[in-house]
């Protein structure tokens, strides 16, 4: 048995998370009906909910720390982009679309800081510098 793991930080994502938790509280102890009239309210609410700057825009797919420079991770999604993130403020430094297709990896190099293979669906890899 494993307890629920929280996230320490959260980079990008949707806007209004206070609101939309806010929206399901005490749905477990709502009727069907109300179930089913809160289930139209929430899609109406979700197709007009607007991503932070910087978010990835599908899932992701890959994460890679820099060994070199602790504060930055990369992260490769869905959405056929690369993002570079700045931990400590929590902000995307950098998008890159050279890609496709999804892109399923990305690895920073052991000792060089500033190389950066990703690897996608389109059977492609690329070396950011």
């Amino acid at each position: 048995l494993m307890d629920a793991l929280t996230p320490s930080t959260t980079l990008g994502g949707i806007e209004e998370e206070i609101e939309q938790l806010e929206d399901i509280k005490g749905y477990s102890k709502m009727t069907s009906k109300q179930k089913k009239r809160m289930k139209k309210k929430l899609a109406a609410k979700a197709a007009k909910r607007t991503l932070k700057e910087g978010s990835h825009k599908d899932a992701v797919m890959s994460l890679s720390w820099n060994s070199t420079v602790k504060n930055v991770l990369a992260s490769g999604s869905a959405d056929c982009t690369v993002k570079i993130w700045d931990m400590n403020t929590q902000t995307c430094l950098s998008t890159y679309n050279h890609h496709n297709e999804k892109v399923q990896a990305c690895c920073w190099h052991p000792s060089e800081s500033n190389l950066l293979l990703s690897a996608a669906y389109d059977k492609s890899a690329a070396i950011i510098d």
